[in-house]
């Protein structure tokens, strides 16, 4: 058995599988919005910095310390689902609704959103995850190519009002390549591997 040729293989086909995912960005207030497609009827949201918002962009998210709301549509098609449900560790809490997000909440409205509360509020963290899952069948031309969002801030538990904008944008296809965990512990054992071969050869 070719051993060189083999983790040479191995460490390629890590290579490639860390390039294998894309996700859509945006970055707004300081704040970015990432999402990626895990399979056809489960998407990922991911918020990082938000304990750094700011005013820019018009945000007005300066101060912000909590998420009440938050709400998605697909952006170009119209996603037919059932429900939605949300998984992991900040799905504690959260209250879900087919229909959009306005100043009040979520109210129902707009069709292809769904809509996530939280009560009481989510605490901002740098490295909030969202992993959402589709109930139902996406029909023929559904995907996440180009998923809107909106969500509300707020700067106090007790506030009777958001802070700043709703967002109501939809995330851009970013060509960010997003490695997954996976490759990485591959593309570890294949390095580890290989520099162990080269020592021996030394050795010998």
């Amino acid at each position: 058995m070719n051993i060189k040729g083999l983790l040479y293989g191995v460490c390629a086909a890590a290579v490639l599988g860390a390039s294998a995912a894309s996700a859509n960005v945006l970055t707004y207030g300081n704040v970015t919005f990432t999402t990626m497609a895990l399979s056809p009827t489960e998407l990922q949201l991911t918020i990082a910095n938000a304990t750094n918002a700011t005013n820019a962009n018009g945000a007005g998210w300066t101060g912000v310390k909590y998420l009440s709301s938050l709400a998605m549509n697909s952006g170009a098609t119209q996603w037919s689902f059932s429900s939605v449900s949300l998984s992991g560790l900040l799905s504690g809490g959260a209250t879900y609704q087919a229909g959009g997000l306005s100043a009040g909440g979520c109210n129902g409205a707009g069709t292809g959103w769904f809509c996530f509360a939280w009560s009481p509020m989510l605490s901002l963290t740098n490295n909030m995850v969202f992993d959402f899952t589709f109930n139902g069948a996406p029909q023929s031309g559904e995907d996440f190519s180009l998923p809107g969002l909106k969500l509300s801030f707020y700067t106090s538990q007790t506030d009777d009002k958001k802070t700043g904008s709703l967002l109501s944008m939809d995330i851009p296809a970013g060509g960010t390549s997003v490695p997954e965990p996976g490759a990485f512990a591959l593309m570890a054992a294949g390095l580890f591997g290989l520099g162990w071969f080269v020592r021996r050869r030394r050795l010998s």
